[in-house]
């Protein structure tokens, strides 16, 4: 009887363990990047918006997962990115380029703009691969592969 008891018990803390819900991550962003800032991630819809050139823009659904989105988060607090003033001017570069990141965290919003290019500069390195990780992400997905390819490009 005893025995039946203990394992009850046991099984019992393994189900309310295994039932715990693991918490919902406060952060969702939208990515604006390139000529213009106008190919787009944006978390909070789940669509992608990509820049053709001359065809204009398209836009397809593309939701990150949670592993994604913890990812990007932790590399965002690595390179202190909510300590970023709102604007950061890079290298200069024409036709004009550049990054725009509104962030909802933790019931925050946050908004950095890094306008053009990157130096050899530990700050540009930091944010440029922070970039690098979030564009990556999102070329690896389905979604963004069946997109068509941009005809022409920006002079």
């Amino acid at each position: 009887m005893i025995i039946y008891k203990i394992s009850f018990i046991i099984f019992t803390l393994i189900v309310l363990i295994g039932c715990a819900d693991k918490q919902k991550l406060d952060f969702n962003f939208i990515f604006s990047y390139g000529v213009s800032t106008l190919n787009q991630l944006d978390t909070f819809k789940n669509t992608y918006t990509k820049d053709l050139v001359l065809d204009g823009l398209v836009e397809t659904s593309l939701t990150l997962t949670d592993d994604e989105k913890e990812q990007i988060l932790r590399k965002m607090q690595d390179i202190n990115l909510f300590e970023y003033p709102v604007v950061n001017e890079g290298l200069a570069m024409e036709p004009s380029s550049g990054y725009k990141f509104e962030i909802q965290y933790q019931g925050k919003r946050i908004n950095v703009v890094w306008l053009d290019g990157f130096r050899d500069q530990d700050k540009d390195i930091r944010f440029s691969e922070l970039v690098k990780l979030i564009q990556d992400i999102i070329e690896s997905k389905e979604e963004y592969k069946k997109l068509p390819d941009f005809r022409s490009g920006y002079l």
